[in-house]
């Protein structure tokens, strides 16, 4: 390989979820977006994820069916990487999307090897991350992010923003009159805050989330059902082709999250498809809404149901020109292939081989 040559790199993706996912999973969206866009730079990739994935690049797997989120415990997580990594000998790099991998990789594997947390930088995440001592680097995914790990007094190889392709979104020019919120079934994703904010502001509510394990339903049965209604209607669990469907006719993606949330992929999808979004200050979300062109934030209830009232004065062309210019696939598989040589670079050895 040669300093700007075509580089052989290896992905390995969580099991858990196919790659892209049916319905949710924002990493495995990710790492799909990541995988396509460096193989339509010329490299030769391979992608590590279960049998029914279908990304289209080399796929490599040990699961043939994904198991579903968790399911089955560590040791799944385990073999993912331990096979993913013995499929991987001999190539320039490995980008580990999973939790366990770069703690096994420090150990076991000799050649360049980088990780992107995917999750908060709080326990039990603080502990393996902290564990890797600068042996393995570690990707933030916002500014956000990066300074609560610095804050944790890690420090990361930098921050690379998510990217999704334009192509595969729908520009909702005349959009119907209703919000839209996405997620997980969760406190987290601000649900039930949701509900009452878009009452408030007099709109119709759909709610597309995936409602899998106990917590969720738990949540869902005391917080969400008894507020649904003719004005708020839960969709269930949408899959890509629905989900980007309801965001094109949306007026707006409501996003009132309640925690720092890493990222926020549904808010460039939303921006893609020319919906706005209005969302409270929390993690990255301004980062992503970095222009008042594109969405409003506010930090209580009260200032999100304000926003309504200016909503329809962005253009939507505008929301999908700024994903365009800042959270497209391929500046994302720029700035990976920039940290990718220079992680080669760095490397005592040149290619990945186990101890």
């Amino acid at each position: 390989m040669s300093g700007d040559g075509p580089l052989k790199i290896g992905l390995i993706a969580p099991p858990w979820v196919t790659v892209p996912p049916v319905g949710y999973g924002g990493s495995e969206l990710m790492i799909d977006q990541l995988a396509r866009a460096l193989s339509a730079k010329g490299h030769e990739i391979t992608l590590f994820a279960t049998g029914d994935s279908m990304c289209p690049v080399r796929v490599a797997s040990v699961l043939d069916v994904a198991p579903g989120v968790h399911v089955g415990g560590p040791a799944v997580e385990m073999r993912q990487v331990m096979e993913g990594y013995r499929a991987f000998e001999g190539f320039d790099i490995v980008h580990d999307h999973t939790t366990i991998g770069p703690w096994y990789a420090k150990s076991e594997i000799v050649g360049p090897v980088l990780t992107t947390n995917h999750n908060l930088f709080i326990e039990p995440y603080l502990s393996v991350y902290r564990s890797l001592a600068n042996q393995i680097p570690v990707v933030a995914v916002s500014n956000s992010h990066a300074r609560s790990a610095a804050q944790a007094s890690i420090t990361t190889a930098g921050v690379i923003h998510h990217g999704i392709d334009l192509d595969d979104y729908p520009f909702g020019e005349k959009p119907d009159d209703y919000a839209l919120v996405l997620g997980r079934m969760s406190p987290d994703k601000g649900i039930a805050e949701a509900i009452v904010i878009a009452r408030a502001a007099g709109i119709e509510l759909r709610i597309g989330a995936k409602m899998t394990d106990a917590m969720e339903v738990a949540y869902f049965e005391s917080a969400v059902r008894p507020h649904l209604g003719p004005d708020c209607v839960y969709l269930g669990e949408l899959n890509q082709r629905e989900k980007r469907e309801q965001l094109a006719r949306a007026r707006c993606l409501l996003n009132p999250i309640t925690w720092n949330e890493p990222f926020g992929l549904a808010m460039i999808e939303a921006l893609a498809c020319g919906t706005p979004v209005i969302a409270r200050a929390r993690g990255a979300v301004p980062e992503i809404l970095c222009s008042k062109n594109v969405g409003l934030i506010g930090d209580s209830d009260e200032d999100l149901v304000a926003c309504f009232d200016a909503i329809g004065a962005i253009d939507r062309g505008d929301c999908r020109s700024h994903v365009n210019e800042h959270f497209s696939a391929e500046r994302m598989a720029k700035a990976h292939l920039a940290l990718y040589r220079e992680t080669v670079s760095a490397a005592k050895s040149p290619v990945i081989t186990l101890r």
